[in-house]
């Protein structure tokens, strides 16, 4: 997906599923893009269980030459809980692309 802005933008991607099996996971995002001044771009991951809402994100540093691989720590998350993982974007003009976001379960 290739994200490209001639004035400061926001921009979020995500998609919401449902843990099938207790585990450990992790989020990753491919990513390639410019790194100039007050470019904020992070990985996120909320997760929604029985009693509360628990977000954990990481900072990305785009790089503009190749696509990198950033990856949030990993989660333990239960059967059952509804996860969301995604992209959030706070920008001045940039370009972006992203090559895959994955859950995975290690």
């Amino acid at each position: 997906m290739f994200i490209s802005s001639d004035g400061n933008f926001d921009y979020s991607i995500s998609q919401t599923v449902d843990i099938e099996y207790t585990g450990e996971y992790i989020a990753a995002v491919d990513y390639r893009g410019t790194n100039t001044t007050g470019v904020e771009v992070e990985l996120f991951m909320d997760v929604e269980d029985e009693s509360d809402v628990h977000t954990y994100t990481s900072d990305i540093f785009p790089a503009d030459v190749r696509f990198v691989t950033y990856l949030l720590k990993p989660v333990r998350l239960q059967k059952n809980a509804r996860v969301t993982v995604g992209l959030r974007m706070h920008t001045p003009p940039v370009f972006a692309k992203i090559k895959k976001i994955s859950l995975v379960v290690i």
